[in-house]
């Protein structure tokens, strides 16, 4: 299991989640998110952090219903390692992008879970359906349907991202299941307030995980 730390905005907080363990880190490039960075801020942050900690992660840019080209500037310009579409993009979209990508798909129920081969990039991120919204409202499925799922998942070779409310609270019992997700992404169950992480929930978020990551087979 692998776990992404998404919604970072300063140094500290990005310095805090990879030391801690993260995998991957996410910088939103959405201008209507309250978690929004510039590619020159999320390069900054990089820069700063490649200076304190050693320890090597792959970082993630989340992007909502952008031109390509603008995507694929800021891919280059920051460094990112992998683009996570997060809004209404269609196949032929993905199929132009010269670069890794995971596709989000915004679950309502299991029938939402039909398109889950649809898109073939680097992996699915499936995050939880509320009106109106294009993530990041912390709210949580229901682990029946997470383990559904990853079970269709794992018979189509589909690697899944679980999305949506995962915090403290619930990150055992997901972890727990007979086939857990390939990864995590967490944002706002960390924070203080919109953007700013709690070190004190980082900290007790990543002794649980890295606990699971030990015991797991």
């Amino acid at each position: 299991m692998k776990i992404k730390i998404c919604g970072i905005t300063n140094t500290t907080d990005c310095s805090e989640a990879v030391s801690r363990g993260a995998d991957y880190i996410g910088f939103i490039f959405y201008p209507w998110s309250p978690r929004y960075v510039t590619a020159e801020q999320a390069t900054g942050i990089i820069c700063r952090v490649s200076r304190m900690v050693t320890r090597q992660y792959r970082k993630v840019g989340v992007f909502v219903n952008e031109s390509i080209r603008t995507l694929t500037g800021i891919y280059h310009r920051v460094g990112l390692d992998i683009v996570q579409l997060h809004g209404d993009e269609s196949l032929d979209y993905c199929r132009q992008l010269a670069m890794p990508y995971w596709k989000a798909l915004r679950v309502r129920d299991s029938r939402s879970l039909e398109d889950l081969d649809r898109f073939a990039g680097e992996a699915v991120l499936l995050d939880t359906y509320v009106e109106g919204t294009y993530g990041g409202t912390g709210v949580s499925f229901s682990l029946g349907l997470v383990e559904e799922a990853i079970k269709i998942a794992a018979a189509r070779g589909i690697r899944v991202i679980i999305s949506g409310g995962i915090s403290l609270e619930n990150i055992e019992a997901f972890g727990r299941l007979p086939l857990p997700p390939y990864a995590f992404d967490v944002n706002s169950s960390l924070e203080e307030k919109p953007g700013k992480k709690s070190r004190e929930k980082i900290e007790k978020f990543f002794e649980t995980f890295n606990r699971l990551r030990r015991e797991s087979p």
